[in-house]
Protein backbone atom coordinates (compact mmCIF):
# COMPACT_ATOMS: atom_id res chain seq x y z
CA UNK A 1 0.00 0.00 0.00
CA UNK A 2 2.42 2.51 -1.00
CA UNK A 3 1.50 6.26 -1.76
CA UNK A 4 0.18 6.92 -4.82
CA UNK A 5 2.89 9.87 -5.79
CA UNK A 6 5.04 7.46 -5.04
CA UNK A 7 3.96 4.45 -7.54
CA UNK A 8 3.12 6.48 -10.35
CA UNK A 9 6.55 7.80 -10.23
CA UNK A 10 8.02 4.46 -10.09
CA UNK A 11 5.96 3.44 -12.76
CA UNK A 12 7.69 5.84 -15.05
CA UNK A 13 11.10 3.71 -13.45
CA UNK A 14 10.59 0.21 -14.41
CA UNK A 15 14.09 -0.85 -12.88
CA UNK A 16 13.40 0.71 -9.60
CA UNK A 17 9.88 -0.98 -9.31
CA UNK A 18 10.85 -4.15 -10.04
CA UNK A 19 12.54 -3.55 -6.48
CA UNK A 20 9.73 -3.62 -4.13
CA UNK A 21 11.96 -3.00 -1.07
CA UNK A 22 13.17 -0.19 -2.80
CA UNK A 23 10.02 1.50 -3.43
CA UNK A 24 8.63 0.97 0.03
CA UNK A 25 11.97 2.66 1.74
CA UNK A 26 10.99 5.81 -1.05
CA UNK A 27 7.75 5.42 0.50
CA UNK A 28 8.16 5.52 4.10
CA UNK A 29 10.81 8.32 3.14
CA UNK A 30 7.67 10.63 1.93
CA UNK A 31 4.87 9.15 4.18
CA UNK A 32 3.72 11.84 6.66
CA UNK A 33 1.54 9.07 8.37
CA UNK A 34 4.30 8.08 11.36
CA UNK A 35 3.98 11.52 12.83
CA UNK A 36 -0.05 11.17 13.15
CA UNK A 37 -2.14 10.31 16.01
CA UNK A 38 -5.10 8.34 15.85
CA UNK A 39 -7.12 11.52 17.26
CA UNK A 40 -5.20 13.64 15.47
CA UNK A 41 -6.14 12.03 11.84
CA UNK A 42 -10.03 11.67 13.26
CA UNK A 43 -9.61 15.50 13.92
CA UNK A 44 -8.19 16.39 10.26
CA UNK A 45 -11.26 14.39 8.98
CA UNK A 46 -9.26 12.18 6.23
CA UNK A 47 -10.78 8.35 6.59
CA UNK A 48 -7.32 7.87 3.76
CA UNK A 49 -4.85 9.30 6.22
CA UNK A 50 -6.75 6.50 8.48
CA UNK A 51 -6.35 3.37 6.54
CA UNK A 52 -2.54 4.85 6.03
CA UNK A 53 -2.14 4.54 9.66
CA UNK A 54 -3.66 1.23 10.24
CA UNK A 55 -1.56 0.03 7.15
CA UNK A 56 2.02 1.14 8.74
CA UNK A 57 0.75 -0.35 12.23
CA UNK A 58 0.41 -3.77 10.61
CA UNK A 59 3.69 -3.34 8.18
CA UNK A 60 5.64 -2.45 11.07
CA UNK A 61 4.41 -4.66 13.79
CA UNK A 62 3.36 -1.52 16.38
CA UNK A 63 0.10 -1.09 18.69
CA UNK A 64 -0.84 2.15 17.54
CA UNK A 65 -3.77 0.78 15.88
CA UNK A 66 -4.81 -1.55 18.58
CA UNK A 67 -5.43 1.41 20.79
CA UNK A 68 -8.57 2.12 18.82
CA UNK A 69 -10.05 -1.29 19.46
CA UNK A 70 -9.89 -0.17 23.19
CA UNK A 71 -12.44 2.14 25.14
CA UNK A 72 -10.38 4.71 25.86
CA UNK A 73 -8.58 4.84 22.29
CA UNK A 74 -12.38 4.79 20.78
CA UNK A 75 -13.23 7.21 23.12
CA UNK A 76 -10.67 9.93 22.25
CA UNK A 77 -11.07 9.64 18.34
CA UNK A 78 -14.41 9.78 18.33
CA UNK A 79 -14.47 12.84 20.37
CA UNK A 80 -12.46 14.67 18.11
CA UNK A 81 -14.43 13.40 15.18
CA UNK A 82 -17.72 13.92 16.42
CA UNK A 83 -16.56 17.76 17.55
CA UNK A 84 -15.97 18.78 14.20
CA UNK A 85 -18.77 16.95 12.32
CA UNK A 86 -16.45 14.22 10.12
CA UNK A 87 -19.45 11.43 9.60
CA UNK A 88 -17.14 9.20 7.79
CA UNK A 89 -14.54 8.96 10.74
CA UNK A 90 -17.20 7.99 12.74
CA UNK A 91 -17.80 5.08 10.86
CA UNK A 92 -14.48 4.47 10.15
CA UNK A 93 -14.00 4.23 13.84
CA UNK A 94 -17.24 2.57 14.88
CA UNK A 95 -16.40 -0.37 12.42
CA UNK A 96 -13.23 -0.73 13.59
CA UNK A 97 -14.44 -1.18 17.26
CA UNK A 98 -18.62 -2.28 16.90
CA UNK A 99 -18.10 -2.28 21.08
CA UNK A 100 -16.93 1.19 21.58
CA UNK A 101 -19.07 3.52 23.47
CA UNK A 102 -20.03 7.12 22.74
CA UNK A 103 -19.99 9.42 25.78
CA UNK A 104 -22.29 12.03 27.14
CA UNK A 105 -19.74 14.96 26.17
CA UNK A 106 -19.18 13.42 22.66
CA UNK A 107 -23.04 13.74 21.95
CA UNK A 108 -23.40 17.30 23.24
CA UNK A 109 -20.28 18.70 21.31
CA UNK A 110 -21.63 17.32 18.45
CA UNK A 111 -24.67 18.44 18.78
CA UNK A 112 -22.87 22.49 20.09
CA UNK A 113 -21.72 22.89 16.95
CA UNK A 114 -24.90 21.41 15.00
CA UNK A 115 -23.79 18.19 13.30
CA UNK A 116 -27.34 16.48 12.87
CA UNK A 117 -25.78 13.87 10.18
CA UNK A 118 -23.98 12.41 12.81
CA UNK A 119 -26.23 12.51 15.41
CA UNK A 120 -28.54 10.69 13.17
CA UNK A 121 -26.47 7.96 11.87
CA UNK A 122 -25.43 7.36 15.23
CA UNK A 123 -28.69 6.86 16.47
CA UNK A 124 -29.39 4.40 13.63
CA UNK A 125 -26.38 2.46 13.50
CA UNK A 126 -24.57 2.05 17.03
CA UNK A 127 -26.52 0.94 20.17
CA UNK A 128 -23.84 2.01 22.10
CA UNK A 129 -24.33 5.90 22.78
CA UNK A 130 -25.14 7.95 25.83
CA UNK A 131 -28.04 9.83 25.34
CA UNK A 132 -30.18 12.76 27.56
CA UNK A 133 -27.01 14.58 29.35
CA UNK A 134 -26.42 18.15 27.84
CA UNK A 135 -27.24 17.40 24.00
CA UNK A 136 -30.16 19.45 24.29
CA UNK A 137 -29.28 22.40 25.87
CA UNK A 138 -26.11 22.76 23.60
CA UNK A 139 -28.41 22.75 20.80
CA UNK A 140 -30.73 25.15 22.11
CA UNK A 141 -28.17 27.45 23.28
CA UNK A 142 -26.28 27.62 19.97
CA UNK A 143 -29.65 27.92 17.90
CA UNK A 144 -29.46 24.34 15.96
CA UNK A 145 -33.08 24.35 16.10
CA UNK A 146 -32.96 20.82 13.70
CA UNK A 147 -30.87 19.53 16.01
CA UNK A 148 -33.08 19.89 19.00
CA UNK A 149 -35.97 19.02 17.24
CA UNK A 150 -34.29 15.68 16.43
CA UNK A 151 -33.27 15.11 19.92
CA UNK A 152 -36.69 15.56 21.17
CA UNK A 153 -38.04 12.98 18.81
CA UNK A 154 -36.21 10.52 19.41
CA UNK A 155 -33.65 10.61 22.24
CA UNK A 156 -35.85 11.19 25.05
CA UNK A 157 -33.80 14.21 26.60
CA UNK A 158 -34.46 15.48 30.39
CA UNK A 159 -37.50 16.43 31.38
CA UNK A 160 -36.20 19.17 34.03
CA UNK A 161 -34.48 21.06 31.71
CA UNK A 162 -37.93 23.62 31.52
CA UNK A 163 -35.91 26.44 31.05
CA UNK A 164 -34.65 26.31 27.57
CA UNK A 165 -36.61 29.56 26.38
CA UNK A 166 -33.97 31.81 28.86
CA UNK A 167 -30.86 30.32 26.53
CA UNK A 168 -32.62 31.06 22.89
CA UNK A 169 -33.82 34.05 25.00
CA UNK A 170 -30.12 35.99 24.63
CA UNK A 171 -29.74 35.10 20.94
CA UNK A 172 -33.43 36.37 19.94
CA UNK A 173 -33.92 32.77 18.58
CA UNK A 174 -37.54 33.50 18.02
CA UNK A 175 -38.55 30.33 16.18
CA UNK A 176 -36.33 28.17 18.83
CA UNK A 177 -38.92 29.90 21.50
CA UNK A 178 -41.89 29.27 20.07
CA UNK A 179 -40.90 25.73 19.30
CA UNK A 180 -39.98 25.23 22.53
CA UNK A 181 -42.52 26.34 24.18
CA UNK A 182 -45.15 24.71 21.89
CA UNK A 183 -43.27 20.84 21.93
CA UNK A 184 -41.80 20.76 25.31
CA UNK A 185 -44.15 23.13 27.55
CA UNK A 186 -41.06 24.82 28.69
CA UNK A 187 -41.10 27.82 30.93
CA UNK A 188 -39.60 31.51 30.77
CA UNK A 189 -37.61 32.88 33.89
CA UNK A 190 -37.23 36.43 34.56
CA UNK A 191 -33.37 35.77 33.91
CA UNK A 192 -34.50 35.20 30.17
CA UNK A 193 -36.02 38.55 29.62
CA UNK A 194 -33.45 40.46 31.54
CA UNK A 195 -31.20 38.37 28.73
CA UNK A 196 -33.49 39.58 25.98
CA UNK A 197 -33.85 42.79 27.43
CA UNK A 198 -30.18 43.37 27.42
CA UNK A 199 -29.61 42.33 24.28
CA UNK A 200 -32.15 44.58 22.66
CA UNK A 201 -34.13 41.89 21.09
CA UNK A 202 -37.42 44.07 21.07
CA UNK A 203 -39.56 41.60 19.02
CA UNK A 204 -38.37 38.31 21.19
CA UNK A 205 -39.37 40.46 24.44
CA UNK A 206 -43.19 41.61 23.10
CA UNK A 207 -43.24 37.63 21.87
CA UNK A 208 -42.53 36.97 26.00
CA UNK A 209 -45.07 39.54 27.15
CA UNK A 210 -47.63 37.97 24.72
CA UNK A 211 -47.02 34.20 25.42
CA UNK A 212 -46.25 35.05 29.17
CA UNK A 213 -48.51 37.23 30.63
CA UNK A 214 -48.58 36.06 34.30
CA UNK A 215 -44.60 35.88 34.31
CA UNK A 216 -43.42 38.99 31.98
CA UNK A 217 -43.89 42.10 33.93
CA UNK A 218 -42.23 44.53 32.17
CA UNK A 219 -43.10 47.64 34.75
CA UNK A 220 -39.93 45.22 36.85
CA UNK A 221 -37.40 44.94 34.08
CA UNK A 222 -34.55 47.43 34.48
CA UNK A 223 -33.12 48.94 31.52
CA UNK A 224 -29.96 49.75 32.57
CA UNK A 225 -27.86 47.15 30.33
CA UNK A 226 -30.16 48.07 27.58
CA UNK A 227 -29.30 51.45 28.06
CA UNK A 228 -25.83 51.04 28.46
CA UNK A 229 -25.74 48.54 25.11
CA UNK A 230 -27.11 51.50 22.99
CA UNK A 231 -30.47 49.74 21.99
CA UNK A 232 -31.98 53.12 21.81
CA UNK A 233 -35.52 51.44 20.56
CA UNK A 234 -35.74 48.90 23.36
CA UNK A 235 -35.29 51.64 25.92
CA UNK A 236 -38.13 53.84 24.60
CA UNK A 237 -40.57 50.71 24.66
CA UNK A 238 -39.27 50.24 27.99
CA UNK A 239 -40.38 53.25 28.91
CA UNK A 240 -43.54 53.58 27.32
CA UNK A 241 -44.13 50.28 29.41
CA UNK A 242 -42.93 51.90 32.59
CA UNK A 243 -40.44 49.64 33.67
CA UNK A 244 -37.43 50.99 35.63
CA UNK A 245 -33.63 52.14 35.98
CA UNK A 246 -30.96 53.55 38.32
CA UNK A 247 -28.27 56.27 37.23
CA UNK A 248 -25.90 53.33 35.99
CA UNK A 249 -28.40 53.37 33.15
CA UNK A 250 -26.86 57.16 32.22
CA UNK A 251 -23.69 56.36 33.21
CA UNK A 252 -22.59 53.29 31.39
CA UNK A 253 -24.55 54.83 28.27
CA UNK A 254 -22.21 57.64 28.06
CA UNK A 255 -19.08 55.35 29.08
CA UNK A 256 -20.13 53.48 25.66
CA UNK A 257 -20.42 56.22 23.68
CA UNK A 258 -24.65 56.17 22.99
CA UNK A 259 -25.50 59.64 23.22
CA UNK A 260 -28.55 59.19 21.89
CA UNK A 261 -29.44 57.00 24.63
CA UNK A 262 -27.84 59.82 27.02
CA UNK A 263 -30.06 62.52 25.32
CA UNK A 264 -33.34 60.08 25.69
CA UNK A 265 -33.07 59.62 29.26
CA UNK A 266 -32.20 62.63 30.55
CA UNK A 267 -35.23 64.18 28.32
CA UNK A 268 -37.56 60.76 29.98
CA UNK A 269 -36.27 59.75 32.56
CA UNK A 270 -35.39 61.70 36.22
CA UNK A 271 -32.75 59.28 37.88
CA UNK A 272 -30.11 61.04 35.92
CA UNK A 273 -26.07 60.21 36.23
CA UNK A 274 -23.21 60.51 38.58
CA UNK A 275 -19.32 61.65 37.73
CA UNK A 276 -19.31 58.45 36.94
CA UNK A 277 -20.79 59.40 33.22
CA UNK A 278 -18.21 61.81 32.28
CA UNK A 279 -15.37 59.68 33.85
CA UNK A 280 -16.25 56.73 31.72
CA UNK A 281 -16.94 58.50 28.80
CA UNK A 282 -13.61 60.68 28.88
CA UNK A 283 -11.71 57.52 29.42
CA UNK A 284 -13.09 55.61 26.59
CA UNK A 285 -12.67 58.56 24.01
CA UNK A 286 -16.26 59.58 23.96
CA UNK A 287 -15.69 63.31 23.25
CA UNK A 288 -19.09 64.07 21.89
CA UNK A 289 -20.57 62.60 25.35
CA UNK A 290 -18.24 64.43 27.34
CA UNK A 291 -18.85 67.73 25.65
CA UNK A 292 -22.91 67.17 25.80
CA UNK A 293 -22.83 66.23 29.31
CA UNK A 294 -20.26 69.41 30.30
CA UNK A 295 -23.24 71.63 28.59
CA UNK A 296 -26.17 69.92 29.66
CA UNK A 297 -25.66 67.88 32.80
CA UNK A 298 -24.11 69.42 35.93
CA UNK A 299 -22.72 66.28 37.78
CA UNK A 300 -19.32 67.05 36.07
CA UNK A 301 -16.29 64.94 36.69
CA UNK A 302 -13.21 64.09 38.56
CA UNK A 303 -9.68 63.65 38.52
CA UNK A 304 -10.54 60.01 37.12
CA UNK A 305 -11.61 61.55 33.58
CA UNK A 306 -8.24 62.58 32.58
CA UNK A 307 -6.78 59.84 34.26
CA UNK A 308 -8.51 56.89 32.43
CA UNK A 309 -7.84 59.42 28.95
CA UNK A 310 -4.23 59.06 29.78
CA UNK A 311 -4.24 55.59 30.58
CA UNK A 312 -5.81 55.11 27.32
CA UNK A 313 -3.55 57.24 25.18
CA UNK A 314 -6.54 59.62 24.38
CA UNK A 315 -4.78 63.06 23.87
CA UNK A 316 -6.92 65.05 22.55
CA UNK A 317 -9.60 64.15 25.30
CA UNK A 318 -6.66 65.20 27.94
CA UNK A 319 -6.40 69.02 26.11
CA UNK A 320 -10.48 69.56 26.11
CA UNK A 321 -10.81 68.61 29.79
CA UNK A 322 -7.94 70.59 30.56
CA UNK A 323 -8.86 73.77 29.11
CA UNK A 324 -12.91 73.72 30.03
CA UNK A 325 -12.30 71.39 33.58
CA UNK A 326 -10.92 72.45 36.79
CA UNK A 327 -10.50 69.13 38.12
CA UNK A 328 -6.89 67.87 36.57
CA UNK A 329 -5.24 64.53 37.32
CA UNK A 330 -3.83 62.62 39.59
CA UNK A 331 0.20 60.41 39.83
CA UNK A 332 -2.02 57.88 38.30
CA UNK A 333 -2.60 59.44 34.92
CA UNK A 334 1.71 59.78 33.75
CA UNK A 335 2.03 56.10 35.65
CA UNK A 336 -0.75 54.30 34.17
CA UNK A 337 0.32 56.54 30.32
CA UNK A 338 4.17 55.33 30.81
CA UNK A 339 2.84 51.76 31.33
CA UNK A 340 1.00 51.62 28.58
CA UNK A 341 3.66 53.41 25.71
CA UNK A 342 1.62 56.26 25.74
CA UNK A 343 4.45 58.86 25.31
CA UNK A 344 2.94 62.04 23.99
CA UNK A 345 0.66 61.80 26.96
CA UNK A 346 3.61 61.62 29.19
CA UNK A 347 5.19 64.54 27.42
CA UNK A 348 1.77 66.82 27.13
CA UNK A 349 1.74 65.94 30.85
CA UNK A 350 4.91 66.84 32.27
CA UNK A 351 4.72 70.35 29.99
CA UNK A 352 1.43 71.29 31.15
CA UNK A 353 1.77 70.57 34.97
CA UNK A 354 5.45 70.94 35.63
CA UNK A 355 6.64 69.19 38.34
CA UNK A 356 3.92 67.63 39.82
CA UNK A 357 5.25 64.13 38.26
CA UNK A 358 8.57 64.32 39.63
CA UNK A 359 7.84 61.95 41.90
CA UNK A 360 5.68 59.43 40.08
CA UNK A 361 8.30 58.80 37.75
Amino acid sequence: MALTSVCIVCRSHPSVAALRHVMLNIDAFLDPSSEWTIPDACRFGSVRLLDRIEFRAKVNGDSTIKCVRSQRGFQNGVMKAMECGHLEVVQWLVAKFPDGKVPSNAVATSAKNGHLAVLRWLFDHHDHVYWGGDEMYCAVAHNHLKVAKFLHAYTSPPSDEMFLIDEAAQHGDLEMMQWLHRERGDQLSYEGVMRAVDHGLLDTVKWMQDTFPGSVVIKDVRMDNAAANGHLDMVKWLQNQHAWCTKQAMNRAAGNGHLDVVKFLDESRSEGCTTDAMDLAAGSGHLGVVKWLHNNRSEGCTQFAMDLAAKNGFLGMMKWLHAHRSEGCTQAAMMDAVSNGHFEVCSWLRETYPGKFDLAL
